[in-house]
């Protein structure tokens, strides 16, 4: 199930064997995986003091070693689990897991539904001309990186008969390059902007038979931070572009909160920081000193000053999807959002192409607390095969977020591969059915306050709901990752219902900085709209709104 929603190559250190005094290569991989036969053994080390154990490990025997959080002992391991096991037998292991976490728009395919079925099929062939290894290992460039070159062909059947073969270009919306189709034998491409790029080959024979072949790769950028922007007000126009915002009673809640330095922390694919309308947010870490190359505070994370990159492994969390920036923008813009003084922490731990994993989602999660965070989001998630269990590595992440008093805020899903909802009570779905008790899971409401269509939902999981917008009802407008192409975009989904709860969470902790997470639950379970369809739906059977949670006082002593 899906949620909706620096080219880096490995990393070697050099370091001086003490008996040999000959330079060895410690195999130290820095970006997270990209596929699922590319994960590796997630090792939670006992004792801290074991990791320079298995750093000589792992340059005697060879093995690839990722530092994901070495200040909590987390790494990943490249090599059978069995073998992790021995090597480190009092410590925790579990195989990483790689899933798609976001449900990205826009035009993902080649359309073909003029070719026919039948045979002697074509089988069309792409040859990457160029960074064919680079491709095949790990195929995310730095903007800027190119051309690209590719071939197409077609390979040996019993076709005779020599086929039609037409490239086609899919990239991020606004590109130059989007959209672009050639019948060439040869493709060259510069791609303009960050996000995925896909390649489609298609071969037709005379008989009007097709058959399809598809390379795709992502590219991302290191942009440095700008100067703030000319600080505006919110327009009548803005309020009739963001129709969430009248129906969420943010005029009542504004009135009383604006979310003051309450920090939100974004899990997601990164943050537009630069954004006109989040810029002036951004959590920026005053105690480190920004591209220096020194850890200045002391957290294990070298020039952490606008945040960190768990799934490139950097100190520059730019967003190279999309999902994130509107993500963000819905919590806490500065002109639009629902806590417009609340402070966006970015932290990206999902990659370009929408895949996030175990491992680097519980490392975000742990970095969020330890960066102070009032607020973690989740706009993510994946389902739990029946019978097994969540995945220990998050469910200790999740632990260390409860026992630091941080309330997490989940997107409940958006349904099966038809789209429809289902109920995450008796399907699990982690980690929006989590038991923590700093755990608020959000389901999407329709403007009418009835249950969105695709969104999951559960009476004992889901505790509130809250519009998410739909292709009938209207999307959720926000923030574009590329505000140069387009500043904003409406998109759909739990993942936006999710940080508009964040955004209201702020909002009330902002009035009473001293409530805990279970009594912030309480709060907005007693607040908002009765709606006879979510009495059955979710927790507290209401649309939540922000004027109801702010002007609320239960849970408060008196």
């Amino acid at each position: 199930m899906s949620f909706g929603g620096t080219l880096l190559v490995f990393l070697s250190a050099i370091l001086v064997s003490c008996g040999s005094q000959k330079n060895q290569q410690a195999h130290i991989q820095s970006h997270a995986p990209v596929s699922k036969d590319s994960v590796g053994v997630l090792l939670t080390l006992k004792d801290p003091k074991l990791s320079q154990h298995l750093e000589s490990w792992a340059i005697e025997k060879g093995i690839k070693v990722r530092p994901i959080y070495p200040a909590q002992g987390l790494y990943e391991v490249f090599t059978d689990i069995s073998t992790v096991r021995e090597q480190f037998p009092n410590s925790s292991t579990s195989q990483n897991q790689l899933f798609k976490a976001l449900n990205p728009e826009g035009d993902t395919g080649f359309d073909i539904s003029d070719c026919k079925g039948g045979f002697p099929t074509p089988q069309p062939v792409i040859q990457n001309m160029n960074f064919k290894e680079r491709m095949a290992l790990f195929p995310i460039f730095q903007l800027g990186e190119g051309p690209f070159k590719f071939s197409g062909s077609q390979s040996l059947s019993s076709d005779s008969s020599k086929p039609e073969l037409l490239w086609k270009i899919i990239g991020p919306k606004g590109s130059i390059v989007s959209g672009r189709a050639s019948s060439k034998t040869q493709l060259q491409i510069f791609p303009d902007l960050p996000g995925e790029y896909q390649v489609h080959l298609i071969a037709r024979n005379k008989s009007g038979v097709c058959e399809l072949e598809a390379i795709r790769f992502g590219v991302t950028s290191n942009p440095e931070l700008k100067t703030l922007p000319p600080a505006r007000d919110i327009t009548d126009k803005d309020l009739s572009l963001f129709a969430h915002l009248s129906v969420l009673d943010t005029e009542t809640a504004w009135a009383k909160s604006s979310g003051d330095e309450i920090q939100i922390a974004i899990i997601d694919s990164g943050v537009n920081f630069n954004h006109p309308d989040l810029r002036q947010n951004i959590a920026l870490n005053e105690n480190e000193i920004p591209n220096n190359g020194i850890d200045d505070d002391q957290n294990g994370f070298i020039d952490d000053y606008l945040g960190w990159d768990f799934s490139l492994g950097d100190p520059n969390p730019a967003d190279d999807n999309g999902h994130g920036t509107h993500v963000a923008s819905l919590a806490a813009s500065a002109v639009t959002g629902i806590a417009r003084n609340a402070k966006i922490l970015p932290i990206k731990a999902i990659n370009t192409f929408g895949q996030g994993d175990d491992g680097t989602l519980a490392a975000a999660i742990i970095y969020a607390v330890d960066r102070g965070a009032d607020i973690i989001n989740a706009s993510f998630g994946s389902p739990i095969k029946k019978g097994e269990d969540p995945p220990e590595v998050l469910v200790k992440a999740l632990d260390y977020a409860e026992e630091h008093g941080v309330v997490f805020v989940v997107s409940a899903g958006n349904g099966d591969l038809r789209g429809i909802g289902f109920n995450i009570d008796r399907k699990k779905v982690y980690p929006a059915s989590a038991k923590h008790s700093n755990v608020i899971t959000v389901a999407a409401a329709k403007p009418d306050g009835g249950l969105s269509p695709y969104s999951n939902y559960g009476v004992k999981s889901v505790e509130v709901a809250a519009p998410g917008g739909s292709r009938v009802d209207g999307a959720i407008m926000g923030a574009h990752y590329i505000p140069e192409k387009q500043k904003y975009i409406a998109l759909s989904g739990t993942s936006m219902s999710a940080p508009i709860v964040s955004g209201i969470v702020a909002l009330v902790l902002d009035l009473n900085h001293s409530l805990t997470p279970s009594q912030v639950s309480d709060r907005l379970l007693n607040s908002g709209e009765d709606i006879p369809e979510l009495k059955t739906r979710v927790k507290s059977g209401k649309l939540l709104t922000a004027g109801a949670a702010v002007s609320s006082t239960f849970g408060e002593t008196r």
